[in-house]
């Protein structure tokens, strides 16, 4: 491959935009992590120069720097089921909206090595916080860990787990829905059940 298209091919650097703006490498690096000690047309400058040249501030590098990865890890069972779908997909928008990313760790089977399967993986993985749908007594019983400092919680459906957990109170949530419609003059509420899980 000749020098030219490898250098066509490679990101714009941190002292191309510095150049380009004719300010410090410094100053860069402060518009690109959102600090506020930069002057208005500075940082409007920096931004120019940063979107002409397409630059995107390197997350590994930061990470390296930082030890921070904003990277949160979720480890699940099964996409099929639509509460999981949903939950996941809050997971994400809270994620995104705090600019973390997430990394789904899905498990091969609900078993105690499914669970030491995910949870190995997890140590391969640069992350900041663990969130683990799927039913606590398996993480109980799989005799798990984490790596050192990584923070966990469960969304758990037993209430029973050793472990940080959040669950919603669907008996509560039924009943607020059966009022509701009983309150509309409704005289009779069905229940439609979807499969056991």
């Amino acid at each position: 491959m000749s020098t030219e298209i490898a250098a066509a091919r490679r990101a714009p650097s941190l002292a191309a935009v510095a150049e380009a703006a004719g300010v410090s490498m410094q100053t860069v690096s402060r518009v690109s992590r959102g600090f506020d000690n930069v002057s208005p047309d500075t940082r409007e400058r920096v931004q120019r120069a940063m979107d002409t040249l397409g630059y995107r501030p390197n997350r590994a590098a930061r990470a390296l720097r930082s030890g921070r990865f904003r990277t949160i890890g979720v480890i699940m069972f099964t996409l099929a089921s639509f509460g999981n779908m949903r939950t996941l997909e809050a997971i994400a928008d809270a994620a995104g909206a705090a600019d973390f990313t997430i990394t789904l760790l899905p498990m091969a089977s609900r078993t105690e090595e499914g669970v030491r399967s995910a949870f190995s993986r997890l140590h391969e993985q640069a992350v900041d916080g663990v969130v683990i749908i799927i039913e606590s007594h398996i993480i109980d019983t799989a005799e798990v860990a984490l790596p050192d400092g990584v923070p966990m919680v469960v969304v758990d459906s037993t209430g029973t787990t050793e472990h940080p957990a959040i669950d919603t109170d669907q008996a509560d949530g039924a009943r607020q829905a059966t009022q509701h419609l009983l309150d509309l003059g409704h005289e009779t509420v069905w229940h439609v059940a979807g499969p056991e899980s």
